[in-house]
């Protein structure tokens, strides 16, 4: 199988250990933005595409993050055994 370090993670998970609270950081930074984008109640009336956009862009990244946390917490409970 893959080589194990001393966590129990694989190299790649350790990597991905490392990375994932930057991922997080940033996926709640673009989420903070998107959210302040479309707390504009006129954004709606005069550019619906735009909204729309930003709307499904802002579910993406919410579900990344749902997933990156998961992960992210996976790894951390792993690398702790």
């Amino acid at each position: 199988g893959p080589a194990k370090s001393q966590s129990g993670l694989t190299y790649v998970e350790q990597h991905r250990l490392k990375t994932l609270p930057d991922e997080i950081a940033k996926l709640e930074d673009e989420i903070n933005k998107l959210e302040n984008f479309l707390a504009d109640p006129k954004l709606f009336s005069r550019d619906p595409v735009k909204f729309t956009k930003a709307s499904e862009g802002l579910v993406q990244r919410q579900n990344q993050l749902a997933k990156a946390e998961e992960d992210w917490l996976e790894l951390e409970d792993r690398a702790a055994r």
